[in-house]
């Protein structure tokens, strides 16, 4: 199962709302301590 395939499924079967979705995905962000890697993502993001 792929992670999107994942989150979803988890999130269907909680319940989550929107704003927890993103709560749950910026924790694991937070989690991974690499501020400068997301940040570059980011980057990227925002030239295409």
């Amino acid at each position: 199962m792929l992670a999107r395939e994942l989150f979803e499924v988890v999130a269907s079967d909680e319940g989550w709302t929107d704003a927890t979705q993103v709560e749950v995905l910026l924790q694991y962000i937070e989690n991974q301590q690499s501020c400068a890697a997301f940040e570059d993502f980011l980057a990227q993001l925002r030239t295409e």
